[in-house]
């Protein structure tokens, strides 16, 4: 990957990552470098879907349904903005289901973890794959926030528990991973901070 000047990005790890930013980085590649270790890197996806799954059991919750991209992000590695288009995660006891238009499918297949991955085109049923991986079960965890009253008519659950707010409190409470991560991102903002005001 090179700069506007031709610089190569110095130190790539292993992940594709970069350790330290060129001399001469524009401010927007410099920010596509710390997305992509934001997005890709900040959380450890067993970890992620463990949490929810113990939510699961302590709530008597069979599956769940997680529709907002950031919380798909946050239990599989992947984020999409699917706009109109559905994606969902369906999630298990034992396994997860990560529902995506087929425009997405190959960026999923990159950076989406412990799951598998059923894709859709234009002019298919979405929600007949989604039903089919969440199975005929009596209580459904969804987040009520983001779902719309079209979509659960769809899902043709028979119950629902919301898991909102369960969700936004397991991303707030951080292990020393994740801290140690976030650590890291601080580190390159400040490096694009420098670099922007450099430019100026």
């Amino acid at each position: 990957m090179r700069g506007e000047a031709g610089d190569r990005l110095d130190d790539e790890d292993e992940g594709g990552q970069q350790e330290r930013l060129p001399q001469g980085a524009t401010g927007q590649v410099a920010v596509m470098v710390i997305a992509q270790l934001s997005i890709s890197q900040l959380y450890p996806r067993f970890v992620s879907l463990q949490r929810l799954r113990a939510w699961m059991e302590s709530n008597r919750v069979e599956a769940a349904c997680i529709t907002d991209p950031t919380s798909i992000a946050y239990l599989t590695g992947f984020y999409a903005n699917p706009h109109e288009r559905l994606l969902a995660l369906a999630v298990g006891v034992e396994n997860a289901v990560l529902v995506v238009p087929d425009l997405e499918r190959e960026n999923a297949e990159g950076r989406a973890s412990g799951v598998e991955i059923l894709s859709w085109q234009d002019g298919q049923d979405p929600f007949r794959l989604l039903r089919d991986a969440l199975g005929d079960i009596p209580l459904l965890a969804v987040e009520k926030e983001q779902l719309t009253i079209a979509r659960w008519e769809r899902l043709d659950a028979r119950g629902i528990e919301d898991c909102s707010e369960a969700l936004r409190a397991m991303r707030e409470v951080k292990h020393a991973g994740e801290l140690k991560l976030l650590l890291r991102a601080a580190e390159l903002t400040d490096q694009v901070t420098g670099a922007i005001l450099g430019e100026l």
